[in-house]
């Protein structure tokens, strides 16, 4: 079993951090490699090490999260919603968020539709 560097575990956190507080900009594996330091094999592993899951899965959760947060408060467009929080595609929009939630999002925004 691989031990995770605590240097390079905390390297990772740092840009997790980041990354969670700036969900909405583009976000890339190997920019966010270099910007902790590591390979982005090395980087990708500690990730999964410390959330479960993949990098891009990451950051798509953290955008599905917060626009289940503007389905629920606003009247915003989905497809606005979906700009808003950081996605660039629709459909990967569209995919992430049934992933989660095993519903589309208008169906999450009403459930009686």
């Amino acid at each position: 079993m691989q031990v995770i560097g605590e240097a390079s575990s905390d390297r990772v956190k740092v840009v997790l951090e980041y990354v969670t507080s700036c969900y909405y900009r583009p976000q890339s594996l190997p920019e966010a490699a270099k910007s902790a330091k590591l390979s982005q094999r090395r980087f990708s592993s500690i990730v999964r090490k410390i959330t479960g899951m993949s990098f891009v899965e990451y950051i798509q959760g953290i955008r599905v999260q917060k626009a289940t947060e503007l389905l629920k408060s606003t009247n915003m467009p989905i497809t606005a919603i979906a700009f808003e929080v950081g996605f660039e595609d629709l459909s990967t929009f569209y995919r992430s968020f049934h992933k989660l939630y095993k519903a589309s999002p208008a169906k999450f925004r009403n459930p009686s539709v």
